[in-house]
C-alpha cells in the first residue's frame, strides 16, 4: 500500500531523511526499489550517502549540567545497514529487502546524535532514549514532536575532504594508522580517500581498517562500547558494494560519503576526558590495607562497588575502611 502519493524519487528520499520523515521516507526507499525498478544496494547507498555528513558529533563525551561526563556515540544505523547486507544474501529473491527496510527506517531518526540529547532535534534518542517531549513538550500534549519531523536543518560536524597522496603507501599508511588512534579523523580520512584511489593498495588499507577496531582494545572495554569495533566493519562492507568507486562519472562523491558514515574516529574518549579520569582514578585508589567506601559524586551519585566509570569531570570524595587481615 502506497502511504504517500506523488512520484518516488531519489531527490525526494533525501529530503525526506534530513527532514526525519521517516515513514514517508521508508515508503519512498521501497516505491523506488519496487516500482521504479531500481537496484536495491544502488538505494542503500543513496540513503547512507544521504545521512552519511549528519552522523558525526563534535565530541564523543558531552558535559552535563552537573560537571560530570557522559558519551555520546555516533548513530548505531550504519550497522544497521551493515547487518542488512549480509542479510540479504542470506535471504535472497523477494525477501532480500526487508532487513534493508528495517535499516531505512531507522535512518533518518539517527541524525544529528548530539542535538538529540541537548533535546534540540527529533529522532530515536530524543524521544525515547532522553524522553525530550515530557522535558520539552509541543503545544499539541498528544502528540510527541520529537518524533519528527526536523523543525532545523540537521548539522555537519565533519565536512567532506580531499584526499591526501603525498608520500609512499607504506608511509601513508603508518600515518592513518596513527591518526586513527589519535582521533585526528580529517586526516585518517583523507590518507583513506588517497590510498583507496589506487586499486593496488585496497588489500592493505582494508587490513590496516579492520585493525583499527581493535587498536585501543582496553579503552573499548573500559568504557564499554563495542560498537566502535565494529564500524570499522561496516565501512568496509560500504566500500565493497558494487558500484562505490570514486572513479564514477555521474556522482564522482558518492563513494566517499559512504565511506564516511563510517567514521575513521576511532576514538571513543577524548584524550583530555581520559587523562583526568585516569589522574580522578588514582586519586580515589584506596591504599593496600583499605578499600573505597562512601564514594560519592559532586552530583550525588554513590560509587561504591569500584564503579570507576563518571570520575572524570567530577568531584568525587571517598572515605577508607581498612580490610580485615584475619587476626586475632
Amino acid at each position: 500500500m502506497v502511504l504517500f502519493q506523488g512520484p518516488a524519487t531519489v531527490d525526494r528520499l533525501r529530503e525526506e531523511i534530513l527532514g526525519v520523515r521517516y515513514r514517508e521516507a521508508t515508503d519512498t526507499f521501497c516505491r523506488l526499489v519496487t516500482e521504479e525498478d531500481r537496484p536495491l544496494k544502488n538505494m542503500i547507498k543513496e540513503a547512507i550517502a544521504a545521512a552519511s555528513p549528519y552522523v558525526q558529533v563534535p565530541s564523543h563525551m558531552m558535559r552535563l549540567p552537573t560537571g560530570e561526563m557522559r558519551g555520546v556515540n555516533y548513530d548505531h544505523t550504519i550497522l544497521g545497514w551493515r547487518g542488512a547486507i549480509s542479510l540479504m544474501r542470506e535471504l535472497g529473491d523477494s525477501r532480500g529487502i526487508l532487513p534493508s527496510v528495517q535499516a531505512m527506517w531507522y535512518v533518518p531518526q539517527g541524525l544529528n546524535v548530539w542535538e538529540q540529547v541537548i533535546c534540540e532535534f527529533p529522532g530515536h534518542y530524543a524521544r525515547d532514549g532522553e524522553q525530550c517531549n515530557r522535558k520539552f513538550p509541543g503545544p499539541d500534549e498528544h502528540v510527541n514532536r520529537f518524533d519528527g519531523p526536523a523543525w532545523n536543518p540537521p548539522k555537519i560536524y565533519f565536512k567532506d575532504h580531499e584526499p591526501i597522496e603525498g608520500g609512499s603507501v607504506e608511509d601513508r599508511l603508518g600515518r592513518m594508522s596513527w591518526a586513527i588512534a589519535e582521533g585526528d579523523k580529517a586526516e585518517a580520512y583523507g590518507l583513506f580517500l588517497g590510498l583507496a584511489k589506487d586499486p593496488a593498495n585496497r588489500h592493505r588499507l582494508k587490513d590496516a581498517i579492520l585493525f583499527s577496531g581493535i587498536i585501543d582494545l582496553q579503552d573499548t572495554i573500559r568504557w564499554r562500547n563495542t560498537g566502535i569495533i565494529v564500524r570499522p566493519g561496516a565501512t568496509i562492507s560500504f566500500a565493497a558494494m558494487p558500484g562505490t568507486s570514486r572513479g564514477q562519472r555521474r556522482r564522482p562523491r558518492r563513494a566517499d560519503r559512504v565511506i564516511l558514515a563510517g567514521p575513521l574516529d576511532r576514538d571513543r574518549v577524548d584524550k583530555d576526558v581520559r587523562t583526568i579520569d585516569r589522574a580522578f582514578m588514582e586519586l580515589v585508589r584506596p591504599p593496600d590495607d583499605g578499600r573505597a567506601r562512601g564514594c560519592v559524586s559532586r552530583a550525588g551519585h554513590s560509587m561504591d562497588g569500584g564503579d570507576e566509570r563518571g570520575f572524570a569531570g567530577a568531584w568525587v570524595v571517598c572515605a577508607w575502611e581498612p580490610r580485615a587481615t584475619g587476626r586475632g
